[in-house]
């Protein structure tokens, strides 16, 4: 269910540069003022001696103040002894006719009769789910309580019978009810019981469930009918009281005139008189136990034995008989205590003997032999060797006082039922918690040690110091004006010197003689207190630590500011030293920081211990816990099984086992022998919290002892918490899954009375006695949702066992392991499935799989057999229409064929004419195409000579210009050295006359001559263009060269191509088009 714990090698060379469990990038350390400190490596350690001297505190032994560990435990007075002789005689000379009460029937004693009685099915209702026990307070005990809250039908509780199913019967004031552990199943007047008040229950050895409602006969129910006897079938009276089953399997009841044998077939009366016979008992020899309130019988045989009860008790009668593992019987009186019966005399033990009450209503004796008193004002444990009683009330846990019948289960656990408190459960071998502080629920205890003498020490941050010895508290007060009482830790020397950590320094406590060494400053705390093998008291502080070595205070002081809080020294005599920076190794003067470089979860070490296999155990904040066993780190966390990663105590146990306290309770981890971990043990993890008894899950730190009586005494935000491991077993126990109920499409269905409407919908089996589902279960397609109810045999409770499931065949996996007793399927597909369901408890053992098959059927048109009608009539269809067609096709050939004889004739002659049409156009396009080849030459020429004489006059006209040109400038040198007007006015006339007369001209007008409309169109599609630019697009479209051009302009290609590209700028071409494209294309 959980992890397994992962290990790796510590790393003492290059480090993990991210922390093994997280992955978090690792920061360095750093010394003060001097950079980045490297870790995993020697570091030299200085240590100097403190010259101290102490203050002697004035004792306060007279401040001592006693008061018993235990307020509840008596010692048990002398029993007044009555020397009362049986009288014995046949049991024939007590008989007479009896005459019932219902029909005036008479009815033979000492004769078998026949007993049939009247028949009837027991109804079924959906059973309750149990909700979580309720726990006082102020609780000392692990005693859980259930309620109607819880589900319970009432809260008083008459009779408890253990079920061979691993459950148990409850007999109540509102009928009987089925307790599995998980659920409880009711059984009242509407279920069909003739009467709902209900005082004793029995489940004999085939099965039967006998039970007598009040002033209404004897039931038994079989588990499917439920039979009621009556006076009309032949019983003695309506009024039955007890019912027992005897070593022949025989079943005896009382009634007021005496008692009943049946054999299974047959009832035989005894009677015994008119005093009411109401409690019965068959002890070991076989022999039937009776009582009313004149005397106690004893019937053997034939004969029977009777004691006078007034004589001994008057006005008393007995509430209930008890046979204990010695023979001895004791009888509970409703007035007068409890009468022992040893074969010779009775022993009487009432009030004046130490009960709590007058009344004794159930007793038993455990597996341990302790004796077990149900009382009217609560629980009484008899210790018969130390003649000692512990009552149990209320105030340390009980939920009612009024104690009506216990039972002791296979768990050792103690069943109470109770008069309006319900049913409770205790376990006397699970948490004690103790007030060592006295009614000061506040004062919490910081730490224990034992002494060599087996005496507990504690300490508490109000109360001072605690000494328990002999079951008695001895307060200490440690108020003086010259020290802060308020004490932090503990330790022992084997001086026998009790050292206390205090503010500002420490406390030498003997008896004689109190002193106080400041060894820190006054501001500060001693966080710890420890010793060793070799009398050596280790201090730690947050500089560093100090060691005290019988004569003198020696300090080392650790390289990095970091409070220690944690010492440990190893049987090796290696110093372990668990700070908030990490983990120093100290050996003589030199140590080793371990951090998480090297391999810790975390750096934070609240508690540290060697177990007795060498191996190093490391708690940390939030981090987990390590085991280091000096060369490999293996981590625990609650992905392993951790109730918290934040580890505040550690202890080992006499069986190897270690303890955790967590900040979210107790956690064990029991030792497992591995033979594939060459030896090694593995662990397996076990969680005890508020469902296990505790009051408080936040443990104190480092607040732990395991005393010499095999006592583990805790220290917690609330009480401390008592654990005797000599008492103390974890359960083993595998859980048994049953199956109980099975719901159909969200509604709960008694299968034993089908409502009409399931009938046609579902089809089913066997029913098993006492349950509600049935085998060979089919459901039809709109009942294909299922809710499945489940419980196990085990009487750890239903917090504590964890289920997990599946649909075996679906994709779907086992369910994530819940507290949850039910499974829910809705839309199951059909066909056939298997529900397997298993469960685990405390022994993290799964239990064998459960299995439950049943059906869905699909709908009728889905079914096998509608498929293959589906599939018969489809092939039919397909035949007929195959055949339909191939005659249909046949018939349409014939018609086909003679259509193709005229038309292929038709066509042949067509294809003749067709032939010589072709022919004749294949001759007509050669000639058009050698005639458009022609014209296109002809054309072409035209075209190309009418260019040609187009370059040549513009050629013409250039070089007329051009002598103009020249002509203009002599003529204007001329004018200008003789300034003569009518010569300048004459050039000027020249000078328009060259301009006017230009080559664009010509160029426009050739162009509108075979390219009509191409310059007006490009002036309004592009208006920004210059006259040149406008030319560049008439050369291009006449399609000149660029040499051509550039012979025109007498001016460079270059000059050209660069009057070209700033054309297409303005243009806009698109890229990857040329200009030459592009107006072809747009002119």
């Amino acid at each position: 269910m959980y992890a397994s714990p992962k290990s790796f090698l510590v790393n003492l060379k290059k480090g993990y540069t991210h922390n093994v469990l997280s992955g978090d990038s690792i920061l360095p350390l750093k010394w003060p003022d001097k950079g980045k400190m490297h870790t995993g490596r020697v570091i030299p350690i200085t240590s100097q001696v403190l010259n101290l001297k102490p203050r002697k505190l004035s004792l306060t032994n007279k401040n001592i103040q006693k008061r018993p560990l235990y307020t509840n435990v008596k010692r048990i007075g002398k029993p007044i002894i009555h020397q009362i002789k049986g009288k014995t005689q046949p049991l024939l000379n007590r008989q007479k006719t009896i005459v019932n009460l219902e029909g005036n029937n008479t009815v033979p004693t000492m004769t078998p009769l026949s007993l049939t009685g009247k028949n009837q099915l027991m109804k079924f209702t959906p059973a309750t789910i149990a909700k979580s026990p309720y726990y006082r307070d102020n609780a000392l005990l692990n005693i859980q309580s259930f309620g109607e809250q819880q589900g319970l039908n009432s809260s008083v509780v008459y009779d408890i019978h253990p079920s061979k199913r691993g459950g148990m019967w409850l007999a109540t004031y509102d009928g009987i009810s089925y307790y599995d552990g998980t659920s409880f199943t009711d059984f009242t007047t509407n279920e069909g019981l003739p009467n709902g008040n209900v005082r004793v229950v029995l489940e004999d050895t085939k099965g039967n469930v006998w039970f007598c409602p009040r002033q209404s006969g004897l039931c038994k129910y079989n588990g499917d009918t439920l039979t009621t006897f009556t006076e009309a079938d032949g019983l003695m009276n309506n009024i039955v009281f007890n019912i027992v089953e005897d070593t022949e399997e025989n079943i005896w009841w009382s009634s007021p005139q005496g008692v009943t044998k049946y054999d299974g077939k047959h009832i035989t009366h005894y009677r015994l008189g008119e005093a009411n016979y109401t409690k019965l008992f068959v002890d070991s020899k076989g022999q039937i136990w009776t009582t009313s309130n004149k005397e106690i019988i004893k019937i053997d045989g034939e004969s029977i034995t009777s004691f006078n009860l007034t004589k001994m008790i008057s006005g008393s009668r007995v509430a209930t008989i008890f046979e204990d593992k010695a023979g001895g019987m004791w009888f509970g009186l409703h007035r007068g205590g409890v009468l022992k019966y040893d074969g010779k005399s009775f022993s009487q033990y009432d009030q004046s003997q130490g009960l709590p009450g007058k009344a004794v209503y159930a007793i038993t004796q455990d597996s341990k032999g302790t004796f077990w008193l149900g009382t009217n004002k609560g629980l009484v444990k008899y210790n018969q060797d130390r003649k000692e009683l512990r009552v149990y009330t209320v105030k340390d846990g009980l939920i009612g006082d009024f104690i009506i019948k216990i039972m002791e289960d296979s768990q050792k656990n103690l069943w109470l039922g109770t008069y309006k408190a319900g049913l409770m459960k205790f376990k006397p071998s699970s948490f004690d918690h103790q007030n060592l502080q006295g009614e000061s629920y506040e004062d919490i205890v910081r730490a224990f040690q034992e002494d060599a003498q087996g005496v507990l020490w504690a300490i508490t941050r109000n109360s001072g110091l605690l000494k328990v010895s002999n079951d008695t508290v001895h307060t200490i007060s440690l108020d003086n004006p010259q020290v802060d009482h308020i004490a932090h830790s503990l330790a022992t020397d084997k001086q026998h010197r009790l050292w206390i950590g205090v503010k500002g320094g420490v406390i030498q406590y003997t008896p004689k003689e109190c002193l106080f060494y400041p060894i820190i400053p006054n501001d500060r705390y001693l966080t710890g207190l420890s010793s060793d093998r070799e009398n050596n008291v280790w201090m730690e502080t947050s500089q560093g630590i100090i060691k005290f070595d019988g004569k003198q205070f020696i300090e080392y002081r650790l390289p990095l500011f970091a409070d220690v809080i944690k010492i440990l020294v190893d049987s090796k005599g290696t110093t372990w030293i668990g700070t908030e920076k990490g983990l120093y190794k100290l050996m003589d003067d030199q140590a080793i920081l371990y951090t998480e470089k090297e391999g810790l979860s975390g750096s934070v070490i609240i508690d540290l211990l060697e177990d007795s296999q060498g191996n190093i155990w490391i708690g940390t904040y939030k981090n987990g816990l390590m085991l280091f066993d000096k060369h490999t780190f293996t981590y625990y966390t609650t992905k392993e099984g951790l109730s918290s990663d934040f580890i505040k105590s550690i202890v080992e146990d006499k069986r190897g086992n270690i303890w955790l306290g967590t900040e979210k309770g107790l956690n064990l981890m029991q030792t497992q022998l591995n033979p594939h971990q060459n030896g090694k043990p593995s662990y397996k993890i076990i969680n005890y919290g508020y469902a296990d008894g505790l009051r408080s899950v936040s443990f104190e730190s480092r607040c732990v002892v395991l005393d010499k009586k095999n006592k583990l005494w805790w220290g917690t935000g609330k009480q401390v918490i008592n654990l005797d491991l000599n008492n103390f077993h974890v359960s083993q126990g595998v859980p048994q899954v049953h199956l109980r109920q099975l719901d159909i499409n969200g509604t709960f269905v008694n299968f034993r009375l089908l409502p009409d409407s399931l009938k046609s919908a579902i089809t089913f089996g066997t029913i098993p006695k006492f349950e509600n589902y049935p085998s060979n279960l089919t459901l039809d397609h709109n009942h294909k949702h299922i809710k499945l109810h489940f419980s196990t045999s085990s009487n750890e409770g239903p917090q504590k066992t964890k289920y997990s499931y599946r649909i075996k065949g679906l994709k779907k996996p086992w369910s994530q392991p819940s507290e949850q007793p039910f499974a829910e399927y809705q839309h199951l597909p059909f066909g056939t499935h298997t529900f397997q369901v298993k469960a685990i408890g405390d022994a993290q053992i799964w239990s064998k799989t459960t299995e439950y098959t049943f059906k869905v059927k699909p709908p009728f048109w889905k079914s096998k057999g509608f498929l293959l009608l589906y599939v018969i009539g489809g092939i039919t269809l397909v035949v007929i229409y195959i055949k339909w067609r191939l005659s249909h096709l046949v018939k349409k050939q014939q018609l086909l064929e003679k259509k193709v004889e005229e038309r292929t004739f038709n066509l042949n002659e067509a294809i003749q004419q067709l032939n010589q049409l072709n022919l004749d156009l294949k001759q007509s396009k050669t000639e058009v195409i050698q005639l458009k080849e022609k014209e296109q030459e002809v054309l072409t020429s035209q075209i190309k000579q009418r260019e040609n004489e187009l370059l040549l006059i513009i050629k013409t006209i250039n070089e007329r210009l051009y002598k103009a040109a020249v002509i203009k400038d002599e003529l204007f040198l001329a004018i200008d050295k003789k300034c003569d007007k009518r010569i300048k006015s004459a050039a000027k006339d020249l000078s328009k006359f060259i301009e006017s007369v230009s080559d664009f001209d010509v160029l426009t007008e050739r162009i509108e001559e075979k390219y009509p409309g191409m310059l007006m169109k490009i002036k309004i599609s592009y208006p920004e263009l210059s006259a040149n630019d406008v030319k560049h697009c008439l050369y291009i479209k006449l399609n000149l060269t660029l040499k051509e051009v550039a012979q025109l302009h007498n001016v460079s290609v270059s000059a050209v191509k660069t009057a070209r590209n700033r054309l297409k700028k303005r243009m806009g071409v698109p890229e990857g088009i040329s200009l030459k494209q592009f107006i072809r294309s747009e002119f």
